[in-house]
């Protein structure tokens, strides 16, 4: 059964490979390259999952993780952080409610399977 999966990157190239990559994998998926619509999109398009790296922009996708995890109907939400960031700042990304973390540069197969197990 298909899941709706949500991916917020701000680097398009990187977005469009997990995208297809969760296609591929009989998903259903919505990418954002901005977070500034990520509340409004998880609140209407309901996903089963969320792939959030950490910078996006002016905004630091591990707020936004303990934000979604503060709210009522999202916070059942699984989150998936990615970042190139050191090794510190992305363990970090737990206390902010995270569910899995997966370190930049990845290998496609390593998504998928993180994907599975959250899913």
């Amino acid at each position: 059964m298909s899941k709706k999966i949500l991916i917020v990157e701000d680097d398009i190239s990187n977005m469009e490979v997990m995208k297809i990559t969760m296609e591929m994998d009989g998903h259903i998926v919505m990418g954002l390259t901005d977070a500034e619509s990520l509340l409004t999109q998880a609140r209407n398009w309901g996903p089963d999952l969320l792939i959030l790296d950490i910078q996006l922009g002016a905004l630091d996708g591990r707020e936004l993780c303990h934000y979604i995890k503060q709210e009522r109907n999202l916070k059942h939400i699984p989150i998936i952080i990615t970042s190139a960031a050191n090794a510190t700042k992305l363990n970090s990304s737990w206390d902010y409610g995270a569910n899995a973390i997966l370190q930049k540069p990845f290998e496609i197969k390593e998504l998928s399977v993180m994907v599975s197990n959250q899913l």
